[in-house]
């Protein structure tokens, strides 16, 4: 068998997997309302990220188009879910002020087809621009409590580290 000669690829990986794969792979959805990298209006700098211990946290935005494994890659389904991954947002069962947005393996067995469980319903409110854990009886939002930490606190209208903007992804398209 021949050896491959990569001299003869005239762009680098990079270049295939943001441009090429963006304008060729497009991925169109009714189930889901949102899919992008979400940033804090407190920290425009900082995105919502996944940790390996499975906790949603505050990290440098990516700057570039995101392809869909990416852990900045967050999407927010039709029935009230948000997700990263094939995993959902999960308030944990913690009332506690300042209480951790886990990442959790999703209630549901089709999480963007059926009903999130009550401490997997986090959906974004455009209006408000909240990301509104919306657990009936409780309903808290997603709030940046530094450039690295984020929890769930009683929402507020005027609290800007309650407030987010989603950069769509280029190739996402809602049907």
């Amino acid at each position: 068998a021949a050896d491959f000669d990569y001299s003869a690829c005239p762009r680098d990986y990079d270049f295939y997997r943001y441009e090429v794969f963006e304008n060729y792979n497009s991925f169109e959805s009714d189930q889901y309302k949102l899919m992008g990298e979400v940033s804090s209006l407190s920290y425009p700098e900082k995105c919502l990220d996944v940790v390996e211990n499975d906790r949603v946290i505050l990290y440098q935005c990516r700057g570039r188009p995101l392809y869909t494994s990416d852990r900045h890659l967050i999407g927010f389904s039709k029935n009230g879910a948000a997700m990263s991954g094939l995993k959902c947002f999960d308030s944990a069962q913690n009332d506690n002020p300042g209480a951790p947005v886990k990442i959790f393996g999703c209630h549901t067995n089709h999480p963007v087809r059926g009903t999130p469980g009550t401490t997997q319903r986090f959906d974004f409110n455009e209006t408000e621009q909240w990301i509104v854990n919306a657990d009936p009886g409780r309903p808290r939002c997603v709030t940046a409590m530094s450039e690295s930490e984020v929890g769930l606190f009683p929402c507020e209208s005027g609290n800007v580290n309650q407030k987010w903007t989603i950069k769509l992804a280029p190739w996402f398209h809602v049907n």
